[in-house]
């Protein structure tokens, strides 16, 4: 199956691969906004749904994972954070953050993955650039919230600025940088068919 091609003029041929990526990107943000819904505002609710039907057990799992991965980075850097059964990493001095569904990754490793997908390459080299990709944006979720937790360590008050701008488009970015290590590196290297 041949996916429809962008016809730009030639002057902006150039930046065909970056548009394909803006569009896909909101496309399927758009996508994820529109199919799956959870209550982040409700902290002793965890329930996700995609049109209605219950998924949260992914998602939830996914954010154990990345809470007991935090853990034990915070924990060898010797920040003494404890974890507890609500997914909760305290500090010694009282604060700390929640790891809730929407702190899976899950959204972002969708996200690349549609990027990925519809990008120009091989298939048979997408079989192999696309769960090291996904596992990059996993690693790179759990980095962001490391950062973010050890920082709120003394500075709690931070909290929304570093979860809300810093880490959330620094995360993006980096979705952005392993695209254009796909699109700039390895698929020129690729020979045509």
């Amino acid at each position: 199956m041949r996916l429809p091609s962008i016809q730009l003029p030639s002057k902006y041929e150039h930046y065909k691969g970056i548009v394909l990526f803006i569009i896909t990107l909101l496309v399927a943000n758009l996508v994820w906004k529109c199919c799956i819904t959870g209550d982040e505002a409700n902290q002793c609710s965890s329930h996700v749904y995609l049109l209605g039907l219950d998924v949260s057990s992914p998602f939830d799992v996914m954010a154990d994972n990345v809470a007991r991965n935090t853990l034990t980075i915070l924990n060898a850097f010797g920040m003494d954070v404890t974890l507890n059964n609500e997914n909760v990493l305290r500090h010694t001095t009282g604060y700390g953050v929640r790891i809730i569904w929407a702190c899976s990754g899950l959204k972002q490793m969708y996200i690349f993955f549609c990027i990925a997908l519809f990008s120009r390459g091989k298939w048979a080299s997408k079989l192999v650039f696309i769960p090291f990709g996904l596992l990059l944006v996993y690693y790179t979720n759990v980095i962001r919230i490391v950062i973010t937790a050890a920082i709120t360590k003394y500075h709690h008050d931070w909290f929304p600025f570093l979860h809300d701008y810093v880490t959330k488009y620094g995360f993006y970015i980096v979705i952005f940088l392993i695209w254009v290590v796909w699109d700039e590196f390895i698929v020129p290297k690729q020979k045509p068919v």
